[in-house]
């Protein structure tokens, strides 16, 4: 895992390539059975894959909630989970690199090139579409403080498939 310069005010730090399968990162079996059910009921094979990933972005964001206490205190009640895939998709909670890390999974399952990528003491994705990388920051669309059942319409897409430049400008002009 080397540096990469995403723009001159963002230093990437790490590109991180696909888990070994059955790491923890890439969800327990019991998170990837979960995953593979949400996804049979928020994608269709004649879906695009833009509509397959808005449909994942969109059911994180109105179905995790943010794990503000580990951010916080560095303590979780889900405990380590709240940095991998099963914290997301089992509990409905996460830090930005549980958000990430369940993001990749859903990813992986659709077929869709992803990475998880990190930066500045945050995590994001990033897919391949056509040979041309976007990235995508479910967690940073996801409202704070959580505001409990939103509604698909009401999903911010500022962080979505956005070319690694811009995603830097955000993220530096963000916080």
């Amino acid at each position: 895992m080397g540096m990469l310069l995403v723009s001159s005010t963002l230093i990437v730090s790490n590109v991180m390539p696909a888990y070994a399968a059955g790491s923890s990162k890439t969800g327990s079996s019991q998170a990837r059975e979960m995953a593979k059910n949400v996804l049979q009921s928020i994608t269709t094979d004649s879906m695009t894959e833009v509509e397959k990933i808005t449909a994942v972005h969109d059911y994180m964001v109105i179905n995790t909630r943010y794990d503000e206490a580990a951010y916080y205190t560095r303590h979780s009640a889900i405990g380590s989970a709240t940095f991998e895939a099963d914290g997301p998709i089992l509990y409905g909670t996460g830090v930005c690199l549980g958000y990430a890390n369940a993001f990749k999974v859903y990813m992986d399952f659709l077929g869709i090139p992803c990475t998880v990528v990190s930066g500045a003491n945050h995590a994001w994705n990033r897919v391949t579409l056509g040979g041309v990388s976007y990235d995508i920051d479910v967690t940073w669309d996801d409202p704070l403080p959580d505001r409990g059942a939103v509604q698909v319409s009401e999903v911010s897409h500022m962080f979505f498939l956005l070319s690694p430049d811009e995603m830097a400008l955000r993220h530096s002009s963000n916080g």
